[in-house]
């Protein structure tokens, strides 16, 4: 007996010791050690981080800007300030030493407090006396490029690991990418003709200037300027063919293309002023002789309708949101699996999108990017013109059982969509102004002079350059997005003013989706696996599914009854219409009075059905909500204390035996 006490006592005392010596090297080696136990492992450095960090060949040097003082109260923003600061650590330890972080506490009327305004840091006031408070990152490479974050906002902390690896891929790499923008769409800004107000830049446009160098290109543009590394062309909406062309050679001489046509591009506001003033409504666009070219199609006069991924809109009759088989939100089930622009993506909403196609024949590769689910078919477009019930869509609505492509990238050899040249001219479009500015060929062959010579040199370089190309250079790399509105704001984020500034709050991953199409057009991928690495919302698949069963059912029984209502109406006026016994039309025939009696009971029966259906879904939803309390309530406390006396019960019996 007293060696068991000796041996329990020996037991308690080392485990006494080896508990502290575990509490010491958690202390001292790491504080960021931790088991990630999220879905999306949030707290995990992604690969792209990792690769980034490893590749580093000059010192970087980050400061962290935290007012330790006007944060006491605020315990929410300090426990954010140490996630920061862990995960700076981490980059610290995986650059090798590239990567150095300075913590800097800017206290009021301090050095460092003119230093965090001098990087731009924006100072939050946090009381009526004037305090403010900094929590921002600045970053400077050796030849003294600098990028901040001027403020990490709580509500976007899901990004924070792809604002850090952003801010330091940009520091290593201070020459960005030029991004051309064509669009037909108010897209950086424009004035709002209904409220008479101007409305702001798209949120999508701040995502591109974050990492790429914007320019903007004329929608009747004759040529592309060659320092631009992708266009972005947006509703290419009756394009002149001399615009085409000069996006024809763009791509025959190897430069990118992602472009967005739509059938019903809800932002354009030229084609609702013309549906407004009751002229010929044109709100979609196509690029027909250029895509054909590439390989692809757009069924003309077709929007995309899909039934399991519709989003709920509301109506504006005060009743329930209502499923919009047009409006469409897609989950990572129709996201192509094997690509890398869709590969870290959760969601992505949609606005009566097209159909994309493969041309038969075609010699280039057609890869779906986003496709929709086998409940979908394709609508007229004149179903959406006037549209102001989205219930109205399920009449006839019959999926054809196939999938439908929205997006798709495009990549091949392909020849131009102009065998014959320029368009409408015989000569190449500057050839006047290179008369106009270069001497002629005889004037060079009887000057002899060097000057004459270096000029001749020049022309011909210029004249090679404008030279028209018959076939790409090599294989073209597009991508085609069959919508316009997955850029518009209301699609994929709700903007907070924060002191004054736009802040962005994503509810879907439509930007990192146009992100990561730009990543993979410039060659630049690590930040893709880096981006949205949280998800916007974890909704509950099998009550959305309950719903939607549900909802089947109520719709049909709906239908139901307005059909009977309308038959009784029918019954009625044909009985009133012409009496043959006289009898005045104020009194009831017989006839009459049971076809009204009949339609009363059909009705209350059928609205008892449609209560029996509403009370069967709220019941099945607390069921299964019932069954989720149960388990973490007490099924995960009843796991643990199993595995407790099962662990129990071992020591017990190794100690006896």
């Amino acid at each position: 007996m007293g060696h068991k006490k000796l041996f329990s006592a020996t037991g308690l005392l080392l485990l006494a010791v080896l508990t502290l010596v575990l509490v010491g090297v958690f202390n001292g080696v790491g504080k960021a050690i931790r088991i990630d136990l999220t879905q999306s492992k949030l707290y995990t450095v992604a690969e792209g981080s990792k690769t980034i960090l490893e590749s580093l060949e000059k010192p970087i040097d980050l400061y962290l800007f935290f007012s330790q003082e006007q944060t006491r109260d605020i315990p929410a923003l300090r426990l954010y300030a140490q996630r920061v600061e862990d995960l700076l650590n981490e980059y610290e330890l995986l650059s090798g030493g590239n990567v150095k972080v300075h913590r800097v506490n800017p206290e009021p009327f301090s050095e460092d407090e003119d230093r965090a305004a001098e990087f731009g840091l924006q100072a939050v006031p946090i009381s009526a006396g004037g305090d403010e408070l900094y929590f921002g990152l600045a970053g400077e490479n050796e030849t003294g490029d600098q990028e901040v974050i001027e403020f990490f906002h709580p509500d976007k902390e899901q990004f924070l690991e792809y604002e850090l690896s952003q801010l330091i891929y940009r520091l290593a790499n201070p020459e960005l990418p030029v991004i051309g923008i064509m669009s037909n769409l108010s897209i950086q800004g424009g004035f709002d003709m209904a409220s008479r107000q101007p409305t702001p830049p798209w949120m999508i446009l701040q995502q591109i200037e974050a990492s790429y160098e914007v320019k903007t290109v004329s929608t009747t543009a004759e040529s592309i300027d060659k320092d631009i590394d992708i266009l972005l062309l947006i509703h290419p909406k009756e394009m002149m063919a001399e615009t085409q062309y000069a996006v024809d050679q763009f791509v025959m001489r190897g430069g990118k293309v992602m472009l967005f046509v739509d059938p019903l591009a809800e932002m354009d506001q030229e084609g609702a002023s013309m549906m407004m003033g009751g002229g010929d409504v044109n709100r979609g666009s196509s690029l027909e002789t250029l895509m054909a070219a590439w390989g692809v199609e757009m069924l003309p006069g077709m929007v995309l309708g899909d039934a399991k991924n519709a989003l709920r809109v509301n109506t504006g009759n005060y009743g329930r949101p209502e499923p919009h088989v047009g409006m469409l939100g897609f989950r990572a089930e129709s996201f192509a699996a094997d690509s890398i622009i869709t590969d870290q993506l959760e969601t992505l909403n949609v606005g009566m999108a097209g159909i994309l196609k493969s041309i038969e024949g075609s010699q280039t590769q057609f890869i779906p990017l986003l496709q929709s689910s086998d409940f979908s078919m394709p609508l007229e477009e004149e179903k959406f013109q006037f549209l102001t019930d989205p219930k109205t869509l399920l009449d006839g609505f019959d999926p054809t059982g196939e999938q439908y492509v929205i997006a798709a990238q495009v990549t091949g050899v392909v020849s131009s969509a102009f065998p014959d040249g320029p368009p409408s001219a015989e000569e190449p479009i500057d050839a006047a102004d290179n008369e106009s500015d270069q001497p002629s060929e005889p004037a060079l062959e009887s000057a002899g002079s060097a000057v004459n010579d270096e000029a001749a040199e020049d022309q011909d370089q210029a004249a090679e350059a404008d030279a028209h190309l018959a076939t790409s250079q090599g294989p073209i790399n597009i991508i085609v997005v069959a919508d316009t509105d997955i850029l518009t704001d209301r699609m994929w984020v709700r903007v907070q003013d924060f002191f004054g500034r736009r802040i962005a709050v994503p509810m879907a991953n439509n930007s990192d989706f146009l992100a990561n199409s730009l990543d993979v057009l410039s060659g630049s991928s690590e930040l893709i696996t880096v981006r949205s690495r949280g998800d916007f919302a974890r909704p509950f698949t099998l009550v959305q599914e309950l719903q939607r069963e549900a909802e089947d059912r109520f719709q049909r029984k709906e239908r139901e009854l307005q059909q009977s209502l309308a038959d009784t109406e029918q019954k009625l006026a044909e009985l009133q219409a012409a009496p043959d016994d006289g009898q005045s039309m104020l009194t009831l025939s017989p006839e009459q009075e049971q076809a009204i009696l009949d339609f009363e009971k059909e009705k209350l029966q059928i609205r008892k059905d449609l209560r029996e259906v509403r009370h069967q879904l709220d019941k099945d939803i607390d069921a299964l909500g019932t069954k989720l309390k149960v388990i973490n309530i007490a099924g995960v406390p009843f796991a643990l204390t199993l595995v407790a006396i099962l662990f129990s019960w071992r020591r017990k019996r190794s100690v006896i035996t």
